[in-house]
């Protein structure tokens, strides 16, 4: 944000990674970890050579499918954009721009895909600290780009070729997330090799799961689209301000939201296929407990602090306090949803586990629908805070519809022992909160400061917050985390 600043340059990459982005979130980080988990799960089960068998399938598969792909969107990049970014089309020049950016991301669909199935073989063998540190790989080829930028190391001197080098380095990103997923498959037994793709009848099943799970997953990632089309008929910099609104709220909903669902899903599919209905309803429970009790202070924490971590992220250069307001407006209505976002992952992944993946299809393609008619209304109203709006509600409701049809696969009612918890996790967030605001009185708009002092002082506030209301997940989220752990 420092060289590019918050209009509409910045604008163009962002449409352009989200318009690459689409295909390697709803194929390789979404549909197929929640498809081939279950089965492969099962495979094992019976017996380690049978589920060597289906991983080497699936592994050469996945590679001609991503590249067939990868080479349909770097052809057909231009009208990929028209169709995401419509009103770029006013101005000729950021058009070609965002074309040009978007065939450059495209090829990182072959190594996320082969990452996300490299992620499963490691999820199934009870692996999942390196799959949940991978993607820092991707963060750190961009800061090394960024590093070499500054140096005058890269022989880039306009934006234009400084933003297609940008976009190379996050390509590269990709792939070395990949390789160190690879690399760790071979301290496993499953190892990562090639064989015919269809050599194995589970692959089948991988398929049948993976229909309606990659509807879901683009369901997901066409609500993001849908907030994107619409910004971009706001003023310059809208789309970038949803963007950093979304990246700040995604730390806390890859380290807890996700990666809750991602270490539930292989014990809810061993649960399912035993047909041990009261040890899922345990299970979800737990994760139920844990997001709330990872969450919620996040939560209360990016609305209190949410504008002074967005200036101390972003805001120097060219990247402005006008664009940092814009972006904090997002994030409150954003942070909204953080809550309900993981808890629809959560639940998709019981969905999964049950081999039900019409259902949650049905559901998310529904809050599509919502989301696009309540951005064409608070749009017109809020701007880009409104946008955000609409995506936090329809994801709400996404929740309660996905929480009441799961109610009917479990034993007891799933709020049964869990509701206590989750309100005094609640109650400490909200104590949490208020010590946050003290410190913000006290510091005023000194961003740096307020923004370190609440970092040290809130965690440990929390937590023996946590203490005095006996809240027992404090004891069992490490556990959860660790590379061999199981939610227990």
């Amino acid at each position: 944000m420092y060289t590019f600043g918050g209009g509409a340059m910045t604008d163009a990459y962002v449409a352009a990674f989200r318009t690459a982005n689409f295909f390697r979130r709803s194929l390789g980080e979404g549909a197929l970890n929640s498809s081939v988990v279950p089965v492969l799960e099962r495979e094992k089960n019976i017996s380690l050579d049978q589920a060597r068998s289906l991983f080497y399938s699936l592994c050469a598969g996945v590679l001609i499918v991503s590249s067939v792909l990868t080479a349909a969107g770097i052809l057909g990049a231009r009208p990929l954009v028209l169709l995401t970014a419509y009103g770029f089309s006013f101005d000729p020049g950021l058009f070609d721009l965002t074309v040009v950016l978007t065939q450059i991301l495209f090829p990182s669909l072959i190594f996320v895909t082969l990452a996300a199935v490299c992620q499963s073989g490691l999820n199934v063998m009870r692996s999942f600290f390196l799959p949940a540190l991978a993607p820092v790989c991707f963060s750190i080829s961009i800061i090394l780009y960024f590093i070499l930028l500054h140096w005058g190391l890269l022989p880039l001197h306009d934006v234009r070729s400084q933003l297609m080098g940008l976009a190379l380095f996050a390509t590269l990103g990709s792939l070395v997330q990949f390789l160190v997923q690879f690399l760790a498959l071979f301290r496993t037994q499953l190892r990562c090799r090639l064989r015919s793709p269809l050599s194995h009848p589970g692959i089948y099943q991988v398929l049948s799961l993976m229909g309606p799970s990659l509807v879901a997953s683009a369901a997901d990632q066409v609500d993001t689209y849908v907030s994107m089309a619409f910004a971009t008929f706001l003023a310059a910099g809208s789309v970038t301000a949803l963007y950093n609104a979304q990246r700040v709220m995604q730390l806390p909903l890859a380290l807890f939201g996700v990666a809750t669902a991602v270490v539930a899903l292989p014990q809810l599919s061993s649960l399912a296929s035993r047909r041990d209905e009261k040890g899922m309803a345990e299970t979800l429970g737990l994760s139920l407990r844990m997001l709330g009790f990872l969450l919620f202070p996040a939560m209360a924490g990016l609305w209190v602090i949410g504008l002074p971590i967005i200036q101390v992220l972003f805001e120097r250069g060219r990247f402005t306090g006008t664009h940092s307001l814009m972006a904090y407006q997002a994030l409150l209505c954003y942070a909204f949803s953080i809550i309900s976002y993981s808890v629809n992952k959560l639940c998709v992944s019981a969905f999964y586990a049950h081999k039900d993946a019409k259902t949650p299809v049905k559901i998310s393609v529904a809050a599509v629908g919502v989301n696009a008619l309540l951005s064409f209304f608070l749009m017109r109203r809020m701007g880009v805070a409104g946008l955000a709006l609409a995506a936090s509600l329809s994801s709400w409701l996404a929740m309660g519809c996905m929480l009441r049809q799961l109610q009917k696969k479990l034993p007891r009612p799933l709020w049964r022992g869990n509701a206590r918890s989750l309100l005094k996790s609640l109650a400490a967030s909200a104590l949490m909160a208020l010590a946050c605001l003290g410190l913000k009185a006290y510091f005023g708009a000194a961003s740096g400061r307020l923004v370190a002092a609440c970092m040290l002082a809130a965690p440990p506030l929390y937590y023996l917050l946590s203490v005095l209301f006996n809240i027992e997940e404090r004891n069992c989220v490490g556990a959860a985390f660790r590379g061999q752990g199981e939610m227990q």
